[in-house]
Order: structure tokens, then C-alpha cells, then sequence
């Protein structure tokens, strides 16, 4: 678990923002991941996601949640 300090520059939607990591189950694993999609000059919005992955191969992509907003342009190819 992070903790931030107040930023103006950010909007967080969740109350905590984990480091991704990676967690071990009987059978598999899940993996806690952080996604933006975006190109070009704006502001983006970084999602939070749990994947989880059987032993047999099997994968299953939990609810994506928004976790926070960058209100400053930033320019990305």
C-alpha cells in the first residue's frame, strides 16, 4: 500500500492504491495490475485490475476499476 500525499494535480477513485504485485493461490495466481490507454496530448486515467491464472492456463480479468486521473497534459506516442 502506497500513501499520497493530497496532490492537485490528481484524482484518486479508490481509497488505497496498491504497488502491483502478485499473489500465490492454491491452484494459480493473481496478479494486481495498473493500465492506461491514451494517445497523444491529454489527461489520462489509470485503471486497477485482478487477473487471475489457473494452473491449467485458465485466465480470468476481474472488474476494471478506474484508480486515479492525471489532470496535467502529458503527451504520449
Amino acid at each position: 500500500m502506497l500513501d499520497f500525499q493530497a496532490q492537485n494535480e490528481l484524482l484518486f477513485y479508490q481509497p488505497i492504491i496498491e504497488s502491483s504485485h502478485v499473489t500465490m493461490k492454491e491452484d494459480g495466481y493473481i496478479a494486481h495490475l495498473y493500465h492506461h490507454q491514451g494517445c497523444g496530448c491529454m489527461s489520462f486515467v489509470t485503471s486497477q485490475v485482478d487477473v487471475e491464472v489457473s494452473g491449467d492456463g485458465s485466465i480470468f480479468i476481474g472488474e476494471v476499476k478506474p484508480a486515479y486521473a492525471e489532470f496535467f497534459p502529458i503527451c504520449e506516442d
